[in-house]
């Protein structure tokens, strides 16, 4: 991590050695450490939590049995422990709602919908993010509003609903700068996901590379190894739509390292993903290697979207490789796979691309009918989601940020 962040963590470390009572002081001491430890080593931040807890148990003080509920919750989701965390954050929840604290169950819900948000359901998650909302605006605190709604963008995103996602950036953005938090983490992620929206809709992909590269400044600086892999991993994807997949390749090699060191099973089994994406130019014999390694675990996590992509890219290559009655089978075989996921989250980009593909398939098998089928819902699929009225709208929201800005 950070070296100011490490030595911030190890101060407190000390601080906590030498403290021998057993009181609120010490309380607070492995609250920050179970925190600060979530994006850097879980599993050491998950022992500060459990301290926490027993602590606040016997200190019977609600408030930090419920932050060390969400404590644990936190280092549960950087490693991929998506069903222990909703546990945590429901007992949390639960607590907070007997001491009626509201700014609590507001932070909870917003993790609760994001636990959904990783999982694909989409709609639900953006369900519990506008509760999470309500709350904090009835509590005018907006910086938490702000986080909200970058969160919201990113379930808007995976929906392919480019304008609303993109909306609930620029606003997130706007709140940070007007509090003076452009050189943040919270404003890095909102530039992050920009970043990421122009990379989606495959518009001013060398502008997305600016945003990512203005995110990963500040994750660096931080100490945020989670982030900072996210961040690469995007990047990697934007020079693989450019035309530039060694670099692409060498990208996601850096953000595996790091995935792997705060050991987040789902951000590695992404980059494995997005590295065989890239070979798909290259060879695909190494895509298939790459996709297969990383589908059973995503079918393990209950990542739905991560299924999708990785179903959708076996079946492209499968269909690229010699013209078999083998391959052709189990490229149709991946693809309707693919389709039945892709309808399951909603996830109407990756939809209309395997439409394409099985349309390719079925005209190599001189399968006249199907190919036009498919291709018909591949075309109406496209239009819905990259329609050319949306783009110009999304091109006027950006120039209007641009302009309050300056102003």
């Amino acid at each position: 991590c950070g070296v100011a962040q490490q030595k911030k963590i190890d101060s407190i470390e000390v601080l906590l050695a030498n403290h021998k009572e057993t009181d609120t002081i010490k309380l607070k001491l492995l609250d920050a450490l179970a925190a600060g430890y979530s994006d850097i080593d879980p599993r050491k931040g998950l022992e500060y939590a459990d301290q926490q807890l027993a602590l606040s148990t016997i200190l019977n003080k609600k408030g930090q049995t419920s932050a060390a509920y969400i404590n644990k919750a936190n280092n549960y989701l950087t490693i991929n422990k998506d069903s222990l965390a909703l546990q945590c954050l429901q007992k949390a929840y639960d607590i907070d709602a007997s001491i009626n604290d509201a700014d609590g169950q507001g932070v909870i819900l917003h993790g609760m919908a994001w636990v959904y948000q990783n999982r694909g359901e989409y709609h639900k998650a953006i369900e519990l993010y506008q509760k999470s909302y309500a709350i904090f605006e009835s509590l005018d605190s907006y910086i938490k509003m702000a986080a909200v709604q970058n969160s919201i963008g990113v379930s808007q995103m995976y929906l392919t609903d480019y304008q609303r996602a993109l909306e609930s950036y620029l606003k997130a953005l706007k709140i940070y700068e007007i509090n003076g938090m452009t050189e943040s983490v919270e404003a890095a992620t909102a530039l992050g996901n920009i970043g990421l929206l122009y990379d989606r809709m495959e518009k001013n992909l060398e502008q997305g590379i600016q945003y990512n590269e203005r995110a990963l400044k500040i994750y660096r600086a931080n100490g945020n190894k989670y982030n900072e892999a996210n961040t690469l991993s995007n990047m990697a994807n934007i020079y693989d739509n450019l035309k530039k997949p060694e670099k692409a390749i060498k990208l996601q090699q850096q953000a595996y390292t790091l995935f792997e060191e705060v050991g987040s099973k789902r951000g590695m089994a992404n980059a494995l993903t997005n590295t065989g994406i890239a070979y798909t130019s290259i060879d695909y014999y190494k895509t298939l290697e790459y996709l297969k390694r990383t589908l059973p675990i995503y079918e393990e996590l209950g990542d739905k979207h991560g299924q999708t992509i990785a179903l959708q890219y076996i079946g492209e290559a499968l269909l690229n490789l010699s013209t078999t009655e083998t391959n052709l089978a189990d490229a149709e075989n991946y693809l309707k796979q693919g389709i039945k996921t892709a309808k399951e989250t909603g996830y109407l980009r990756s939809e209309s691309d395997i439409n394409n593909l099985l349309a390719e398939l079925y005209l190599k098998k001189s399968d006249f009918q199907n190919a036009y089928n498919y291709k018909v819902k591949a075309v109406k699929l496209k239009d819905s989601v990259l329609s050319q009225e949306n783009l110009e709208q999304i091109t006027r929201l950006e120039e209007q940020y641009k302009y309050e800005k300056k102003e």
